[in-house]
């Protein structure tokens, strides 16, 4: 087990703060990251173009790359993940009656985006919540697993699909599931 992170963070001693998987407090590097930044934009002519915007993002692509186990043509960097979402969802194309599985208690982004692009396909978002014994992961997979009303019904999933889990159930010998949609 790693040691306290705490003093890498702006966390009051008394404060404790458990709901960081969409919006968890920021580590001091990152907010002095942040801050210079802007500082920097205050003063545009000071950026080095090619340096800036092609050798450091092409950089971090590639230890990206490295950690995921891909190719760095395979990442993209966006500045939000909205942006990216919006990007994922323009690249399927899901058929009518198609059921679109969200979590509950999503960041807007992450449902917005999905919502849109039912209402373009004829689709339907359901939203998946889960037991207080149930993880995450437990409960997209029975919903995974009930048949939509319609048997012709395909199923989509967001970025859950990336997760070890789902590419592992998806890609199981005799399994219909596809790590993005199935029938």
């Amino acid at each position: 087990m790693i040691p306290s992170q705490r003093h890498l963070f702006d966390l009051p001693r008394e404060r404790v703060y458990l709901n960081a998987a969409y919006m968890g407090p920021m580590p001091n590097t990152a907010i002095a990251a942040g801050e210079d930044s802007y500082r920097r934009k205050g003063q545009p002519w000071t950026y080095d173009i090619q340096d800036d915007f092609f050798d450091r993002p092409d950089a971090v692509r590639a230890q990206a790359a490295q950690l995921y186990g891909a190719a760095d043509t395979d990442i993209a960097l966006v500045p939000a993940a909205s942006y990216g979402l919006a990007t994922a969802a323009r690249n399927l194309a899901p058929q009518k009656r198609s059921e679109i599985l969200v979590l509950d208690e999503q960041f807007p982004s992450n449902v917005y985006v999905w919502r849109n692009l039912a209402e373009h396909y004829g689709c339907r978002v359901r939203t998946v919540s889960r037991s207080a014994n149930q993880s995450w992961s437990e409960a997209m997979l029975g919903a995974i697993g009930r048949r939509p009303r319609s048997s012709r019904a395909r199923r989509c999933i967001g970025p859950m699909a990336g997760s070890w889990t789902f590419r592992r159930s998806a890609r199981r010998p005799g399994a219909r599931a596809r790590p993005w949609c199935w029938t």
